[in-house]
């Protein structure tokens, strides 16, 4: 495999690339690999030891140090880079690093040019703190209420090249698999294509349930967002949160396989269901 380091940092509009095949070299990166952990205890009262009450992923802080070897326009990069890096402008950081690609958002809480004196090639380090500490990988999306393929033929009655020809699969379940190291919210978007009243998701694994009080007429689309810091329930765009039953979960799915199932209470045929996902990783 190619040995491969680079940076993309997104923010405000504006993109700047950092490490390998870039005019920017980087000397050092901290704060990629696991996290701190806190760890919550509660004293025995009786017997030596404590008994563990729960832990917290701290935030990630990460550190770059960069240079720009060349001398041209050194002071115009230097001015750039100072408006880039401020804090009034989060962005997003994606790091390759040989061939594995994490994403994670970050907060400016540092810049600073590193030279002893104008004489030097510009040298500069910049801190991000993640407040989410969990780097994210690629998005998984699969359709629960598919359709299987039966014949694909390049003769057609029709006016085009090729006729597929396929049929809807009313199986209501799917395994996904959850490649992270830590569980992990979903977005389910139901698609209908006629007459739907109250759908619901499960997660078999786990047991738990997300079930919608409200009637779909064809072409609506509901979407569900279980993620932690971001649970809401939205009807062609329109927030319906408050449409959810009330014994009913915003679920995470566990690392591993995790079997989903869709239903409804009338009409469930004629749903399409789109569950996603993206893993959340310790470090990259």
């Amino acid at each position: 495999m190619t040995d491969i380091l680079t940076l993309t940092l997104k923010s405000n509009n504006k993109t700047l690339v950092l490490g390998d095949d870039t005019k920017y070299r980087l000397i050092s990166l901290d704060g990629i690999e696991a996290g701190d952990i806190t760890l919550n205890m509660k004293a025995n009262a009786q017997y030596d030891g404590s008994q563990v009450t729960g832990y917290r992923v701290e935030p990630r802080v990460i550190t770059i140090e960069a240079d720009y070897p060349s001398e041209d326009s050194t002071e115009d990069v230097r001015h750039m880079l100072e408006d880039f890096f401020v804090v009034q402008h989060p962005g997003n950081l994606t790091i390759n690093f040989m061939g594995t690609i994490r994403h994670i958002a970050y907060y400016v809480t540092s810049f600073k040019d590193k030279r002893q004196t104008l004489l030097e090639p510009l040298t500069f380090s910049v801190e991000l703190t993640c407040p989410n500490p969990y780097f994210i990988g690629d998005e998984f999306s699969d359709n629960i209420a598919g359709k299987v393929p039966m014949l694909l033929t390049p003769f057609s009655i029709f006016k085009g090249a090729n006729l597929t020809l396929a049929y809807r699969k009313y199986n209501n379940e799917l395994t996904v698999v959850n490649p992270g190291a830590v569980s992990t919210g979903l977005e389910i978007e139901f698609i209908a294509t006629n007459v739907v009243k109250n759908p619901r998701i499960d997660n078999l694994t786990t047991g738990e349930f997300l079930r919608v009080i409200v009637d779909m007429k064809a072409g609506d689309h509901l979407i569900v967002t279980t993620e932690h810091g971001n649970k809401r329930i939205e009807l062609n765009g329109v927030n319906i949160s408050q449409k959810k039953e009330r014994t009913s979960t915003f679920f995470q799915i566990l690392e591993g396989e995790n079997t989903l199932s869709y239903t409804a209470d009338d009409g469930y045929t004629n749903l399409e269901v789109y569950p996603r996902w993206s893993a959340k990783y310790l470090g990259v």
